[in-house]
């Protein structure tokens, strides 16, 4: 998820996405998600920005009716992250303050993955918003959010390193959602998709 010119490219787990960030604003979702449409699919179309029966948005265009890519945002310090890509996905950032004092840890992280924290080599509040962010995208690329589903009821089973970030299995109801996190601008930014076939759901 390395930045530079253009879209940011990253394959995660064999599924092609695109990722980008843009300064927040009135128009920034449609504007962004449909600049990355573009690039993802190597065309132009007047798209609009709708969402399915579960709250996930993507990106549909009028004149075939069909859906074109499924799309998710997250937004902090007045800059808005985007990814597309061809099947549901999720994208989250967060941020070690928010895990201070008194933060309900039990209630969001299970025992597995306060160990799994441990052994990372970081601060714990940074251990924790890594692990948070991936729970948050694999939630928001399920489109349950939190709303259907309790933080431990998905599980972060592993996190390898790799190229510069983590690798990670996340469970949940449906399988293994695979995904990616790294550090950006001092907070984590982490991605995950659907379960798919056989070999993610038996990571």
């Amino acid at each position: 998820m390395d930045s530079g010119n253009g879209p940011l490219r990253r394959n995660v787990a064999g599924t092609g996405m695109l990722l980008d960030r843009a300064p927040d604003g009135p128009d920034a979702a449609l504007t962004l998600a449909a600049r990355l449409a573009a690039a993802l699919l190597g065309r132009e179309h007047p798209w609009t920005l709708e969402h399915d029966s579960l709250g996930r948005p993507g990106l549909r265009c009028p004149e075939s009716g069909a859906p074109a890519a499924h799309v998710s945002f997250s937004r902090l310090g007045g800059v808005l992250w985007c990814a597309v890509g061809p099947r549901p996905l999720g994208l989250d950032v967060a941020e070690a303050r928010e895990f201070g004092p008194g933060y309900p840890l039990d209630r969001v992280f299970g025992v597995g993955e306060r160990r799994l924290a441990e052994r990372l080599g970081v601060a714990p509040a940074e251990a924790q918003a890594l692990l948070w962010a991936l729970k948050e995208a694999a939630a928001k690329a399920l489109g349950t959010g939190f709303h259907l589903l309790e933080p431990c009821d998905m599980t972060t089973e592993s996190l390898r390193p790799a190229d510069g970030g983590f690798e990670a299995a996340v469970r949940v109801p449906a399988g293994i959602a695979p995904g990616r996190a790294e550090r950006v601008d001092g907070y984590w930014l982490a991605l995950a998709l659907t379960p798919g076939g056989p070999e993610e759901r038996n990571v």
